[in-house]
């Protein structure tokens, strides 16, 4: 990308990003940064039209309550080199006891006993830095036990699908409705050598109607988890985890209560900041 780019602010919780990300890349999008109370999606200046515009309008109202034209701002910066910015921010973090996430422009980081992970991020998303990932991973190294067979349900960066994988996971499958999802992750397992041992494909989870897991992580947002309550009851078997995370506090009651009418029991939970994951054991 040249150093003329359009930064395209917008005002609405970061949280939307995993609904919005799919449409933002095939929009145009070159990359994305994460703010506190909003994000910044970037465009090449001679890519970014009025259409562009129209079109990021529109989805963005659909997808986001109360949502106008005034939280969407248009900025021209010709000069600054904001990817090489951005990479200089992120730098190799620990997650859990043992596993440490690594930039795949990093070369050389001390990791000495750590399970290393390198990640080729797009922009701020899928890197590990969010809170319901960093949760979602936890729970992971607490509860994932080798040769366990592992649904990653809305893998994105695939980086739960990678760590599955290196705590010795049996067969693993990485699902997400975004095909540049999908590239990304098959990318990112390239970057950690288990290709072998994942399969990403573009899926949902009523196309795996076929298939039991021991453990399903989503990662996804409430209201698709409530609708999806039903159909991982079904593909997890008995005494199987499901691990559920891009909740708030403030949804864990809707969340029990729509789970545990499905023959799951809460049997661990844990937060950070104002985000939730709950895990969840089937008992038939």
């Amino acid at each position: 990308m040249s150093n003329k780019w359009i930064g395209v602010k917008i005002l609405a919780a970061p949280y939307y990003l995993e609904m919005l990300s799919g449409f933002l890349f095939a929009l145009g999008t070159q990359g994305i940064e994460e703010g506190e109370n909003h994000f910044i999606v970037y465009f090449d200046e001679q890519k970014w039209n009025q259409d562009v515009y129209w079109a990021l309008l529109k989805f963005l109202t659909e997808v986001i309550p109360d949502f106008d034209e005034s939280r969407l701002l248009v900025e021209n910066r010709e000069e600054e080199n904001w990817l090489e910015k951005w990479k200089q921010s992120f730098k190799p973090f620990t997650i859990g006891q043992r596993l440490l996430i690594i930039p795949d422009w990093e070369k050389n980081v001390a990791a000495k006993d750590k399970i290393v992970l390198r990640i080729a991020p797009k922009m701020a998303f899928g890197t590990g830095h969010h809170e319901t990932t960093r949760l979602c991973l936890q729970l992971m190294e607490k509860y994932l036990k080798p040769d366990m067979r592992f649904l990653d349900a809305g893998t994105g960066s695939g980086i739960l699908s990678i760590f599955a994988a290196q705590l010795g996971a049996g067969e693993i499958i990485g699902i997400d409705n975004d095909p540049i999802a999908i590239e990304n992750a098959k990318e990112n397992a390239q970057l950690n050598k288990v290709q072998e041992q994942v399969s990403f494909k573009v899926a949902d989870v009523t196309q795996l109607a076929n298939k039991t897991f021991d453990c399903i992580v989503a990662n996804i947002n409430r209201n698709v988890l409530l609708n999806m309550a039903g159909r991982f009851d079904r593909i997890l078997r008995n005494r199987g985890l499901l691990i559920v995370s891009g909740i708030l506090k403030s949804d864990q009651p809707i969340i029990e209560k729509a789970y545990t009418a499905q023959h799951l029991h809460v049997i661990d939970k844990k937060t950070l900041n104002e985000w939730l994951a709950l895990v969840f054991e089937k008992r038939n």
